[in-house]
């Protein structure tokens, strides 16, 4: 599925792909999504120079990690390898984001697994982080910390900083309902340390159960962050009336975070779960009216912040429980149809009363013309 967004100088296109063949054999089901991948692609005009990157996610991320690394190593394409599951029943699945400049060719440079566009006098980074070693920090606060001490690194070699600059995190935790703790100590006492207060701001992220191919890294990160950013491009996305602030049950996100430019916004919704204004998980036992919930629950934030659900392109479910799928895409499809492209993944959300979370990437026209436009 394929979604995508015209603004002045550019088109940003979002893919999801799986295989279209159920066969035992991993490396068939994996050549049958890198075809369908180059289809849509041709298909959609899309030159292969526009990735920005691609995210592939592993049914059994140790026995399949080195197959799929091999393949991108000389692609010179920004990847990540996640161990989430296809909830399907499909061993692989790809989310994939291109943007395609009216004239010329992107600018970007990909260098030990993080890539650097540009576009107009903004320069944007995604990569990814893990403790590099797990036998010093061996439990998930102590590798969150190092994770953050390493990515205050990156930021500073750049004049960014979390506060300013930081627009999505990812946190994929092996075992969440015993190592989600863990994270938010450490989350909480880094935000603490550099400023990022209730009053301030968090920032938009997903904490979600996801898997290294090494067992011992407990948490991995991926991140966004953007340099020339101005605090007044940035919108901090609430609906109070729908869903309590995070703070108030102790982590520190936030719900969603909108980047304004001269020609469009983006918007970025962290993982949303069927929850009320005061926190409490709404429909437990009830995987419908749960995604139901969610869904809702992200309407209103985007109506609080000029935009919609038909703005969305790109949402990712993740479910607790593999025998949800055929319901839940069942009801996804009924709703939506074929209008965003979303994947079902099954991964275990931080709570376990919450059967199923919900995060999507929104772009619409909404814009503010002293800022610069988004490319060019």
């Amino acid at each position: 599925m394929i979604s995508k967004y015209k603004s002045s100088n550019c088109t940003e296109y979002y893919i999801t792909i799986e295989p279209t063949t159920m066969s035992l054999f991993f490396e068939e089901q994996f050549e049958s999504l890198l075809s369908n991948y180059e289809n849509c692609c041709q298909a959609a005009g899309i030159d292969k120079t526009s990735n920005i990157y691609i995210k592939i996610y592993l049914s059994d991320i140790t026995n399949q990690f080195d197959l799929v690394k091999n393949y991108f190593d000389d692609k010179g394409i920004m990847y990540f390898i996640v161990g989430q599951a296809p909830a399907s029943g499909l061993k692989v699945a790809i989310e994939a984001y291109h943007i395609l400049p009216n004239e010329g060719q992107l600018q970007k440079d990909y260098n030990n697994n993080k890539l650097s566009f540009k576009h107009n006098h903004f320069v944007t980074h995604i990569g990814e982080l893990i403790a590099k070693d797990t036998k010093i920090y061996s439990n998930s606060y102590n590798q969150t910390s190092e994770i953050f001490n390493c990515f205050m690194s990156e930021l500073s070699k750049y004049h960014c900083t979390l506060l300013d600059n930081v627009e999505r995190v990812w946190f994929y935790i092996r075992d969440i309902d015993n190592n989600y703790q863990g994270l938010v100590d450490a989350r909480n006492n880094c935000f603490d340390e550099n400023g990022l207060t209730s009053e301030t701001h968090y920032i938009a992220s997903t904490g979600i159960e996801g898997a290294y191919c090494i067992g011992s890294n407990l948490v991995l990160m991926n991140y966004k962050f953007t340099e020339n950013l101005l605090p007044e491009q940035f919108h901090y996305m609430s609906a109070v009336d729908s869903l309590c602030p995070t703070h108030m049950y102790n982590v520190a996100f936030e719900r969603g975070t909108k980047i304004i430019y001269g020609d469009c916004s983006h918007y970025y919704i962290s993982g949303t779960a069927s929850i009320d204004a005061m926190g409490n998980i709404l429909y437990e036992n009830n995987v419908l009216k749960q995604t139901e919930r969610a869904i809702n629950n992200i309407d209103d934030l985007l109506k609080a912040s000029d935009a919609s659900l038909k703005d969305l392109k790109l949402m990712l479910i993740y479910l607790r429980d593999f025998s949800d799928y055929n319901n839940v895409n069942r009801y996804i499809k009924e709703n939506f149809g074929e209008s965003i492209p979303y994947l079902i993944l099954k991964a275990p959300v931080c709570r376990p009363g919450w059967l199923i979370e919900i995060e999507g990437i929104a772009i619409n026209h909404y814009s503010n013309c002293k800022f610069p436009n988004f490319y060019q």
